[in-house]
C-alpha cells in the first residue's frame, strides 16, 4: 500500500511511503511510477545516507538505479567532512554513475574544500549548496563566490546582493549601523 503524502514546509513537494514494503528497491520503484504516472516532472529517490565502509548500501544502492534507470545520479556531500569527502565521492563513483553534486551545511564552519575532491573523483559538477535548513536555503551554485569564500576572500557579489535586498530607505537601524561599521550579524554569512 502506497500512500503521497505532503512534506515540507509549504514546500509542496509529494512523496511516497509504504506501510507494507521494507524493500528499498520496491519502494523506490513502486513510487517512480505512480509519480510517472501522475505526470511528475522531477522525481528524487532519496536513498538513505552511506559510508565507503558499508558494501552492503552500496550494493543496494547500484540497485536501486538499475531499478528504476534515474536520469541524473546525486551525490550529496556533507560540507563538514572535509577532506573524507575524496573517499566517500570515490565509493559512490565507483558503484553508479554519478552525475552532479550538492554541498550540503555550508552555513556551518566548513567552508566546503572537500566539495573540490568530490567534483574531482566524481568528474560531475556541483549543481547546489545547502546554507541552511529550509528548503529556501538551497541555492544554485555558484562558481565566483564559492571559490572567493573558499580562498577566505569573501563573497563580493553576494555583498551586494545582500545590501540590494535590505531595503535601507526603510531601515532606520540599519543606516545607523552602517554609519558606525556595525554589520557583524547582517554579513557573517557572506565573509
Amino acid at each position: 500500500m502506497l500512500s503521497h503524502e505532503s512534506f515540507g514546509d509549504n514546500a509542496g513537494f509529494k512523496r511516497v511511503i509504504s506501510y507494507t514494503e521494507s524493500d528499498p528497491l520496491v519502494i523506490a520503484m513502486d513510487g517512480v511510477e505512480t509519480f510517472r504516472k501522475d505526470n511528475f516532472e522531477l522525481i528524487v529517490v532519496d536513498t538513505s545516507g552511506r559510508h565507503a565502509q558499508e558494501e552492503s548500501l552500496f550494493e543496494e544502492m547500484l540497485q536501486i538505479s538499475n531499478g528504476i534507470q534515474p536520469d541524473n545520479i546525486i551525490f550529496v556531500m556533507d560540507a563538514s567532512i572535509g577532506q573524507a569527502c575524496e573517499l566517500q565521492a570515490q565509493a559512490f563513483k565507483s558503484k553508479v554513475d554519478v552525475g552532479s553534486v550538492i554541498v550540503t551545511k555550508l552555513d556551518s564552519h566548513a567552508k566546503g574544500g572537500g566539495a573540490l575532491s568530490a567534483v574531482a573523483a566524481t568528474k560531475s559538477p556541483i549543481i547546489f549548496i545547502g546554507t541552511g535548513e529550509h528548503i529556501d536555503d538551497f541555492e544554485v551554485f555558484k562558481t565566483k563566490p564559492f571559490i572567493s569564500k573558499l580562498l577566505g576572500m569573501g563573497d563580493i557579489q553576494g555583498l551586494v546582493e545582500k545590501v540590494n535586498d535590505l531595503k535601507l530607505e526603510d531601515n532606520e537601524e540599519l543606516i545607523e549601523k552602517l554609519k558606525h561599521g556595525n554589520l557583524k550579524t547582517e554579513f557573517a554569512e557572506i565573509f
